[in-house]
């Protein structure tokens, strides 16, 4: 039986709360549209992107950890993007995400995980692209 984005989104939000990647961060893991506003923490956010049904189900999964951006030391206030920090949770999610194993799911290789600003957050976020196909109906 085929599942709807919302459970194949829930799945994926399982394998992620309560893991290693999780715990890296020090904000937490929710579903898309649920992320608290104006949340400064580094939160992962998990959205069913897009699926195809068939024998075989596949399409993608979007994961985005936002890192807050910090003080640039200038007397204007101004924030810019903590890099070496963007760069440890890129590192810890391609890990992560390079060693996931479902009963249920196969992983094949994405995208490369890169990062962006979030306009109007003074944040950037690690976007990770995950495509699955489901390996039991």
């Amino acid at each position: 039986m085929n599942k709807t984005g919302a459970e194949i989104e829930s799945d994926i939000f399982n394998m992620i709360s309560g893991s290693e990647l999780e715990e890296f961060v020090n904000g937490s893991a929710y579903k898309k549209g649920v992320r608290p506003f104006g949340s400064v923490l580094e939160d992962i956010v998990v959205g069913f992107s897009a699926g195809i049904d068939g024998q075989r189900q596949t399409g993608a999964i979007d994961v985005n950890i936002y890192v807050p951006n910090i003080d640039a030391g200038s007397e204007d206030g101004r924030k810019v993007p903590d890099k070496s920090r963007i760069e440890a949770v890129e590192k810890k999610a391609r890990i992560f995400f390079d060693s996931l194993v479902s009963t249920e799911y196969d992983f094949p290789k994405a995208a490369t995980i890169q990062s962006f600003e979030a306009e109007g957050l003074e944040q950037y976020y690690v976007s990770i692209k995950i495509k699955y196909r489901r390996i039991t109906i």
